[in-house]
């Protein structure tokens, strides 16, 4: 049996799944590069920026689902929203990797 996805909905299917795409790429250099970078450049502990990072994905288990609702209710203006959000990524990731911590590495890294 071969599931169908009805024609109304998979219009937009390809630009959903474009936004995923790219929000699984930055996601990337956050996990897989910057541990590195700041264990490398900074001195931080490996293991002190796994539980940084631990605690981040549990404040998305409540983050994600505001989001969502906030998208839902702001409908009219995901488009701005959108791009606010990108701007506000792409100043994260040149805090993250290309401006010195004006304070502790540990907590920047947390902020940015």
């Amino acid at each position: 049996m071969e599931a169908t996805i009805p024609a109304a909905r998979s219009q937009g299917l390809w630009q959903w799944s474009a936004f995923g795409a790219m929000l699984s790429a930055a996601g990337l250099p956050i996990y897989l590069h910057a541990p590195k970078f700041y264990v490398d450049t900074y001195g931080v502990s490996l293991a002190t920026l796994g539980a940084v990072l631990a605690g981040l994905r549990l404040i998305d288990v409540v983050q994600d689902p505001a989001l969502g609702w906030l998208a839902g209710v702001t409908r009219r203006y995901t488009g701005v929203l959108v791009v606010a959000a990108a701007a506000m990524m792409a100043l994260s990731m040149l805090g993250l990797f290309a401006v010195a911590p004006p304070i502790a590495p540990i907590w920047w890294f947390a902020l940015t």
